[in-house]
C-alpha cells in the first residue's frame, strides 16, 4: 500500500499539486481491500491520513496509563506536552522522559547572565540567539521545562550533534493498572508535522518480547 501509494503521490503531485489527497485515499482504499484480519499485538497508523487518530490514541493510552516513559528527539506537539504535563501533576502517574540534550543546550546556550533567563526571542536582551542546537529548537527546551515543572523525572543523553551522533529514539512505554502494557513507536518525531503531513508509520505494539527489548533500551 505505501510504496504503490507513494508512486501515486508523486504522480499526483506533477500533474495537480494533489499528492497527499491523492495518497490518502489510495491508502484508505489499500487497507480496505487487505483480506487478511488486522494483528491485535501490532496496530498500524500511516501518515499523511491516520495522525490524528494517532495523536488522539497516545493521548488516551497516556491518560490510562500508571507508568509512562517517552523518549524523544525532537518534541514540539501541543497535544502531547499537554497530556504529559496533566500526567506529571497526578500522584497516581509516574512519568519518565529522556531526549536528545541538544534540547538543553538550545534553551541554554541563550541563558542571559543579566535577567537569569533563557532569551530565546527577546534581541533587546540576547543579540546573539542560538535558534537551535543540532534539529533541535530553543523552544522545545521551554516545553520540557513545563514538564519538569509538572513533576516529570527528566534526563538528557549526552550526544554530538557535529558528528551527527543524536539520541534518535522516538517512542512511549506504558503501562497499565490491570498488569499489561504497551508501546508506541515509528518513524516520526513528537511534531505536529509528522503526525499531519510528514510522511510516516506509527505501530502500537503489545508483544511481550518487543516491549522488553524496548525497556531494556530504556533503562539503559
Amino acid at each position: 500500500c505505501i510504496i504503490t501509494g507513494m508512486d501515486e503521490f508523486s504522480k499526483s503531485t506533477r500533474a495537480n499539486g494533489r499528492g497527499l489527497d491523492i495518497f490518502v485515499d489510495y491508502i484508505k482504499t489499500c487497507k480496505k481491500n487487505i483480506k487478511a484480519k488486522e494483528e491485535s499485538d501490532i496496530q498500524v497508523s500511516i501518515v499523511p491520513g491516520d495522525g490524528k487518530l494517532a495523536m488522539g490514541k497516545i493521548v488516551d493510552r497516556i491518560k490510562e496509563a500508571k507508568n509512562i516513559s517517552i523518549a524523544v528527539h525532537r518534541f514540539t506537539h501541543p497535544q502531547l506536552v499537554n497530556a504529559l504535563v496533566k500526567a506529571g501533576r497526578n500522584k497516581k502517574q509516574n512519568v519518565r522522559f529522556v531526549s536528545d540534550d541538544d534540547i538543553y543546550w538550545a534553551g541554554m546556550s541563550n541563558f542571559e547572565e543579566s535577567t537569569g533567563r533563557v532569551e530565546c526571542f527577546n534581541r533587546s536582551v540576547n543579540r546573539n540567539i542560538v535558534s537551535r542546537v543540532g534539529a533541535n529548537m530553543c523552544t522545545e527546551y521551554f516545553k520540557v521545562q513545563k514538564l519538569k515543572n509538572a513533576g516529570v523525572k527528566i534526563k538528557y543523553m549526552e550526544t554530538n550533534q557535529n558528528l551527527f551522533l543524536l539520541h534518535h529514539n522516538k517512542y512511549i512505554l506504558f503501562e497499565f493498572e490491570d498488569g499489561h502494557k504497551g508501546l508506541h513507536c515509528g518513524a516520526g518525531n513528537f511534531t505536529k508535522a509528522a503526525f499531519s503531513k510528514n510522511f510516516e508509520n506509527y505501530y502500537y505494539i503489545t508483544i511481550p518480547e518487543v516491549l522488553a527489548v524496548f525497556e531494556k533500551q530504556y533503562d539503559y
